[in-house]
This record gives C-alpha cells, structure tokens and sequence, in this order.
C-alpha cells in the first residue's frame, strides 16, 4: 500500500495530472468559502460554509475508499484558515479591515506555525511511476471525460472515471449533470459579473471619488485592487509586523473611502442590475448547482456519522 495523504488531492492533481482535457481543479463546492459579505449577490448559489464542509468531508471520506481499493491509503489534512470573509469589489468594514486588514499577513502567520504538509512530503517521495499510477486512479485515464462552456469563455473539462468521479457520483448522483452546474456556479460571479461591474463606465465616478478619498490619506492605489496586490507583494519582503502594519493601515483607508465614496453601494447596485441577465441566462445551471448540493447534504451527513 502506497500511503498518500488526502490534502495533495486537489493541489497536485491540478500541478500534475496529465490528460488529454483540462482536469477541472475547483473544489466541489468549495471548501471554505466565505459566508455571504458585504455584497449579497457574490456567491449566491452557493450553500452556506457549514453545509460545504460537511460535503467535502463525505466526498473525502468516499474517496479514500475509493482510493484504498485502487491500492492507495491516504489521511485528510484540515488547512485552518484564519478568515473567511470575501469582499469582491472593496472592504467597506472598518472593524474588519482594522482587525484583519486584507487577510495577508493572517495567512503568512497561520503558514508560519502550520506543520509540513505531510501530503507534500508523501508526493514528492514517489517515483514518477507512483505518481502516475496514483493521479490515474484518483482523477481518472482521460479515456472519458465532460466537458462544458466556461462562464468566461473556453472549455472546462473533467474525467468520468477514477476516485474523484466516483466520490461526486455517489454524493451528488450525476457526476455529469454536477461538474457542469459547478463549473457554472462556482465561476460566474467572479469570472464573468465582478469583471463586468468593474469595467462598467458607470463606477468610474466613484472609483475616482473613492481614489481622491484615499489619496487624502497618503496613499496613490488607483483601485482596491492595487492597493491588495501592493501589499500582497510586501509578503516575504518585510516582517510580520511591518507586513501588519501596512497591510491594516492601508485596508482601514479602503474600507473608510468605500464607504465615504459610494464605490461598494454603487458597485453592488451595478452588480445587481449588470449581473441580472447573466445570472438568467445561466439559471438552469445555477439551479441544479443547488439542488443538487441541497440534495446531497443527507447522504452526506450518514456518510460522515457511519465513518
């Protein structure tokens, strides 16, 4: 029995897998994901944190038994995460942003005093061969496969056969029928309407009102984004503490600015009104997402207690 830790599942499959179709690495649903912010329209379809949890955690028990059988053992690896909230176009919480700022340097100190990713060490010790025979049982041959429209445009593709198929198939029924709705669901909103609502010539004026508030306070980002990423490329760079600093100093004038500005009301406005027809056009897909989660959440919970 080749031991392989559950945790390199989804990570280095999407790293290494070689397949004739591109292997669709996002989660199913997504384990973590934040509760319903600021913005009430980003991620909408989603089912709550409590309830994705307890499906990745049935479709990781399935699969390890999948995967023992194909001759592989392998343990879950719970990855603590220091926050979980999603501010998609701007934080417009101080007490948050002054607490947490954008979450930077909470993730740099949760990695700092996390153990070795056991899952890591296991996958970099196999033979090429292993780690052939492993991703094939796990993600499947590439002789079947699915595949479906991206909401942003181009092909997504997943394998009908191996252990990651077989787990979806036996949690949610139609392994089919749910990687084409989450592919949907879990990308349409931040793929195709944030994009649109940001390009918008109609949040223009109080982007420029939200830019001009935080120049006032020493700082020249021209958006919420550069602002994240100028500080996102601080990590590594400086100490914790200065990371800190600059990271809540920074966020505490996004959020004062966004609210001062109108940028998050009027882009949550945009987002509503641009990402109605979007979200129409895909309601077919944005449903079965739903219902097929919701109906899974039963099986799931006798998965778990039957361990």
């Amino acid at each position: 029995m080749t031991t392989i830790p559950l945790a390199i599942i989804r990570k280095a499959a999407c790293l290494l897998a070689a397949s004739a179709v591109l292997v669709s690495c996002a989660p199913a649903p997504p384990a973590g994901a934040p509760e319903p912010s600021a913005t009430p329209t980003v991620d909408r379809w989603r089912p709550s944190t409590a309830d994705q949890r307890v499906l990745e955690a049935a479709e990781d028990l399935v699969l390890s038994q999948c995967m023992s059988r194909a001759g592989f053992t392998f343990r879950a690896v719970t990855i603590d995460r220091p926050n979980d909230r999603s501010y998609p176009y701007a934080i417009d919480d101080v007490d948050w942003a002054r607490s947490h700022g954008y979450g930077i340097a909470d993730d740099v100190a949760a990695r700092a005093v996390r153990r070795p990713d056991p899952n890591l060490v296991a996958l970099r010790a196999m033979t090429p061969a292993e780690r052939q025979q492993y991703l094939e049982a796990l993600n499947g041959s590439g002789r079947t496969t699915v595949t479906v429209g991206a909401p942003s445009g181009g092909t997504a593709g997943t394998n009908a056969d191996g252990c990651t198929a077989e787990a979806r198939r036996t949690l949610f029924g139609d392994h089919d029928g749910w990687f084409r709705a989450s592919t949907v669901a879990v990308n349409l909103d931040s793929a195709v309407i944030v994009p649109e609502v940001v390009r918008s010539p109609r949040l223009r004026p109080a982007l420029e009102r939200w830019s001009n508030c935080l120049r006032t306070k020493g700082f020249a980002d021209r958006d919420p984004l550069a602002a994240r990423d100028r500080i996102g490329e601080l990590a590594g760079r400086v100490d914790l503490d200065r990371l800190r600093r600059d990271e809540q100093a920074v966020a505490v004038a996004e959020a004062e600015c966004s609210v001062r500005s109108g940028y998050v009301a009027t882009a949550e406005r945009l987002d509503r009104e641009l990402g109605a027809p979007i979200r129409r056009k895909n309601s077919d897909a944005l449903q079965q997402y739903r219902r097929l989660a919701t109906a899974a959440l039963p099986k799931a919970r006798a998965i778990i207690a039957a361990r």
